[in-house]
């Protein structure tokens, strides 16, 4: 780290984004047959072994400390990222030893892990068949009780009971449970926002290129790039809809840029509603629209407890049959967008091929990537200077060479 007389001081942000070991279905292709849930199939023992070496390997390599693991929730992200974890945490581990099951002591304060749905398999045929797909093309996990495979180490809840709840620790995940509710007067008070915060707001959206409506002066909408951004104000409740989930999540870049606040983040994709709506309610939710019929794609909902306090939780969970380029989008969204809420720490991503694929092709102009193996890994970086309160990104380096780490690529 270096430093001047003006206060100013760099240095490196590291990101390391790995994906998960051999799973059973290529090495036994009975297994399909009587899986529960053919579509999401777990390790195989020598799956469980690779991911605990390439753990070890980290420790080992690495001249930076991981400080958090973003993981997958399917069921292989998940039992890759308990054993790597379980070797960052390891206490003196024996040179023998070969899985978690060998691992006697962990130091819990070494690694943070949360669920991330942003890092998940393409939901497309091109990634999970038609035929092991769920009909309904809802991909449901038990949060919970995937936490539960991790070893004693700190696990970042990835799902809140009230998306009202102000925390220390605010991250970018998915609750499995979508509640939509109707936004009643009674509980939210007067229709108009507080006037000093909705001003402040109004001029922060102007400048990122809103329109405000002359007929309903808290609705607000930007055209750009063939899309159409809405952005809807009640009382001091924000939802922004828009079909294309990348311009969401600017739109809570810039909005978190805006406002220097602690924030939580609510963040879905919404491409068609009905009326006016919220994602997640408080307790006192009075109607639930139970039979609405909606085609999520996303949606942002911020709450805010007061003019001077915003809290956001960032859900983000695509669709069945997303394109693929919508998915080398969202993994790449996804990198950045971890790396700029943690940028003073080093982050480990497990997730799955495509999504290695992109942390090479995404960052590195005029890219292709032809090969990831089983826990194949890329490591990027970039420079961060704070000066006076104030930091800046550089853009992201790749380190890893092809041929290197499981990966093959060429320009």
């Amino acid at each position: 780290m270096a430093s001047t007389e003006s206060e100013t001081t760099t240095f490196y942000q590291n990101v390391v984004v790995m994906r998960h070991g051999d799973r059973k279905d290529n090495f036994d292709p009975t297994w399909i047959k009587t899986a529960e849930r053919p579509w999401d199939p777990p390790l195989v023992d020598n799956g469980m072994a690779r991911a605990f070496r390439t753990g070890r390997t980290f420790r080992t390599i690495l001249p930076f400390q991981i400080h958090r693991v973003f993981v997958s929730p399917f069921i292989r992200c998940v039992q890759t990222a308990s054993e790597v974890v379980a070797a960052l945490c390891a206490v003196d581990v024996e040179a023998n030893a070969k899985s978690s099951t060998d691992v006697i002591k962990f130091d819990p304060s070494k690694v943070k892990v949360s669920i991330e749905y942003g890092l998940c398999e393409m939901l497309n045929k091109e990634a999970i068949r038609v035929d092991v797909a769920p009909k309904d093309g809802n991909f449901s996990f038990d949060v919970p009780l995937l936490e539960t495979m991790f070893p004693r180490c700190e696990i970042v809840q990835s799902q809140r009971k009230s998306a009202l709840v102000d925390t220390e620790e605010s991250d970018l995940f998915i609750s499995e449970k979508v509640v939509t509710c109707k936004l009643l007067r009674d509980i939210y008070g007067l229709w108009q926002p507080s006037r000093n915060w909705f001003s402040t707001l109004r001029n922060d959206l102007l400048e990122l290129g809103f329109h405000q409506s002359k007929i309903d002066v808290s609705l607000f909408s930007k055209f750009s790039d063939g899309y159409l951004t809405y952005l809807v104000v009640y009382v001091d409740d924000v939802s922004v809809t828009r079909s294309s989930f990348v311009e969401v999540v600017n739109v809570i870049i810039k909005l978190s840029a805006k406002f220097s606040l602690k924030v939580k983040c609510i963040l879905r994709s919404l491409k068609s509603t009905i009326g006016h709506s919220v994602l997640i309610a408080p307790e006192e939710v009075h109607t639930v629209l139970k039979d609405l019929e909606v085609s999520v794609i996303g949606i942002l909902t911020i709450w805010c407890g007061n003019p001077s306090t915003i809290a956001m939780s960032v859900n983000l969970m695509p669709q069945w049959e997303e394109t693929v380029d919508e998915s080398r989008n969202r993994y790449k969204q996804i990198i950045k967008a971890l790396a700029d809420k943690y940028p003073s720490e080093n982050l480990l991503l497990v997730t799955h091929g495509e999504g290695v694929g992109v942390s090479i092709s995404g960052f590195l102009e005029h890219t292709t990537v032809v090969e990831v193996e089983y826990c194949g890994n890329a490591e990027l970086k970039r420079l961060m200077t704070c000066k006076n309160g104030s930091t800046t990104t550089g853009n992201f380096l790749v380190l890893t060479k092809s041929g290197q780490s499981g990966i093959t690529y060429f320009d």
